[in-house]
């Protein structure tokens, strides 16, 4: 997923370029530290469903807020959602989903089902600037 990043328009720039980044699923947070560590003026907006995967990443992962990185506890769907339909909506380079389905049963675990449906797609693409790109993290 962080080598998606080069299909960004220059992505020899990617150094050098402040992006907005989403990250959908917080888990232990080595995805957004590791872009950080590697993309310094990169600033991230995490959203995360279970408010105990935030002291878990806080307690044992070192995971701090800060400037550059926001945490939201909020459903990843229904918080594109509400995004997609504000004025003035954020922009985003890139929206990277690491979430999955603990449901065996739906035969897709990552992502859920509802992160592919084609009118949830529209909304992250509404938040997307004209080059971003959405990603995802296959488990």
């Amino acid at each position: 997923m962080v080598a998606g990043l080069a299909l960004l328009r220059n992505p020899e720039l990617l150094l050098e370029t402040p992006l907005a980044l989403l990250v959908v699923g917080l888990a232990g947070d080595s995805l957004s530290l590791f872009v950080h560590d590697h993309f310094p003026k990169t600033y991230i907006d995490a959203v995360e469903i279970d408010p105990s995967m935030l002291e878990v990443a806080s307690r044992w992962f070192g995971f701090f807020q800060s400037d550059w990185m926001k945490v939201h506890i909020a459903d990843g769907l229904d918080y594109i959602t509400s995004l997609a339909g504000r004025e003035g909506r954020p922009r985003y380079n890139v929206v990277m989903f690491d979430v999955d389905s603990k449901d065996p049963t739906l035969g897709m675990s990552c992502p859920p089902a509802a992160f592919v449906d084609q009118p949830f797609l529209q909304k992250v693409k509404s938040i997307l600037t004209p080059e971003g790109a959405p990603g995802w993290l296959s488990r």
